[in-house]
């Protein structure tokens, strides 16, 4: 649900499958706030971001993150 153009909800049952997707983005959001207040540093990678396609975007920022040139 982070609006990639890949994503997509399918067609059959597609009431369950928002529901499901806002439930698990509401879980998510929970959990990346708790792992913060405990003092840890959070990077979301998405599943997109490790195709080939874009993987050298993908290793400028977990560098970035890392804090290495």
């Amino acid at each position: 649900m982070h609006h990639c153009g890949r994503c997509r909800i399918p067609a059959d049952n597609r009431a369950y499958w928002i529901a499901k997707l806002e439930r698990n983005r509401r879980r998510d959001q929970k959990s990346r706030r708790a792992l913060r207040q405990a003092g840890w540093q959070v990077l979301v990678v998405w599943e997109c971001q490790t195709r080939a396609a874009r993987r050298a975007q993908l290793h400028v920022r977990l560098a970035a993150y890392l804090g290495k040139k």
